[in-house]
This record gives structure tokens, sequence and C-alpha cells, in this order.
């Protein structure tokens, strides 16, 4: 039996990077999984690819920043499945720049996505999650909510805003059986690395202690954990997955 059998998780973000390993770990371990994305190609491919191995995955093209499309997900996960046992808000965007060139329609976008959008998406869950008796959200964040990284400070005011949002939920909603976690991965080998140089990922290998980037799994490995039963007493912690980075 999979560590996640029985289960049913939302996992927004999914169609690349972390949350599509994150899918595809969910799925492997027995959860029936929807996963969510804006790519529908991507989406219905990884769709595809799970249930041929016979795991159990459907794919809701949708923009995690449009309530419509939050509203759509949640609709087919209860429909499919009757259920949300786990939700996994992973949908991000990098946003680089120094402070005096920054615009403020970047900063509002990287709101909308890194913390709005959760937060909206954990308002249609919780309901949801009290009436079944509980549940699991976890929430993707980064070293950058840790630790002031240069050149980032929209990117890091986001991340610093979901690992908050995480430990007060933590506390809120601990009476329902709902456990609220973090995850804080460091520098991972995502889509956000393509097309730049081997000399670049060296230099940032070389930065990590263990001197390598992170890989998905790396990260669905911590979230197939919280996702558990194994972490029935684990809420409001930031599990950082890092190679020692943020040490």
């Amino acid at each position: 039996m999979g560590r996640l059998e029985n289960k049913s998780a939302i996992v927004i973000g999914a169609t690349s990077g972390m949350g599509e390993s994150i899918a595809r770990m969910y799925a492997a371990e027995g959860a029936e999984v929807i996963l969510t994305g804006r790519r529908e190609e991507k989406g219905r491919a990884i769709e595809e690819s799970i249930c041929s191995t016979g795991g159990k995955a459907v794919f809701v093209q949708a923009d995690s920043t449009k309530k419509e499309d939050l509203e759509r997900i949640f609709q087919v996960a209860m429909d499919r499945f009757g259920k949300i046992d786990i939700l996994i808000n992973n949908a991000g965007v990098g946003t680089t720049g120094a402070i005096d060139e920054m615009t403020m329609d970047a900063y509002d976008r990287t709101m909308d996505i890194n913390v709005r959008s959760y937060y909206e998406a954990i308002m249609m869950a919780v309901p949801i999650m009290k009436k079944q008796g509980g549940g699991s959200i976890i929430n993707t964040a980064s070293i950058g909510g840790l630790k002031g990284l240069a050149m980032t400070s929209a990117y890091c005011a986001s991340k610093g805003a979901v690992r908050l949002l995480g430990k007060s939920l933590a506390v809120e909603l601990a009476p329902f059986g709902i456990r609220v976690n973090t995850i804080c991965p460091g520098t991972i080998e995502t889509d956000m690395l393509d097309g730049t140089s081997d000399e670049y990922r060296k230099m940032l290998a070389d930065g990590v202690p263990q001197k390598r980037l992170g890989s998905g799994d790396d990260i669905a490995y911590g979230a197939v954990y919280l996702g558990s039963d194994e972490a029935g007493y684990v809420t409001g912690a930031d599990l950082v997955i890092d190679g020692g980075i943020s040490v």
C-alpha cells in the first residue's frame, strides 16, 4: 500500500518542475490527483502518463489567479473524488530586479500568483476540510522567505508572506484537524533554469554545500511526507529542502 493510499489531492501548479514531480509521486504513492496549470498540452500529457502506469489523475487547465478557475478545480475534485484530503499550492513566479527599477505591475503580479492565489485556494479548501474532519494544506515558499536575497525583493516578500500565512493558519485550523505546512526549496533544477548556461548552473551548484542543484523529486519526497499520516503531528512547520544553503 502506498503512503497516500485512499487520499485525494489537488496540486496547483503541476505542469512543470516541482509541481509535476509532486503530482507524479503522489499518484505513485496511491493518491487520486487533480493536477492543474495553464499549459493544457503539457498537463494532458502528464495526466496520460500517470494513468498509463495505473495511477489516478485528472488534469484541469486553470489560471490560479482567477477565482472562477479555482472554483472549477475544486468542483472537479469533489465531483470526481468526493473529498479533498490534501491541497498543495505550488504556482509561482520568480521576479528579479533592483528595487529602484521594479515596477508596481511586476510587484502586483508576483503577489497575485505567489500569495493571493494561495490564500483564495485555501479559503475554498477549508470549509470542505472542516466538514470532512481534517486535511493537509502544503504551501511552497522558498529559502527566499527565510533570508534576504539581493535583487529579489518582491519575490522574497511574497515567500515570507507564504511562510507566515502557513503558521497563522496552522494555529487557527488545528482544532479542526487541518494541518498547514510550508516547503522551502533551495536552488532546484526546474524550467526556470531553461536556457541558462552550464557555467551558470555550475556557479549555482557550487554555492550549495552539497555541491549540486536540487531535483523536483527532492521536493516531492517532502510533500509526500507532509501529506501522509506520518506527519499527523506536524503543523506550522517550514520544511527546508535546500542542500544546506540556508544554514
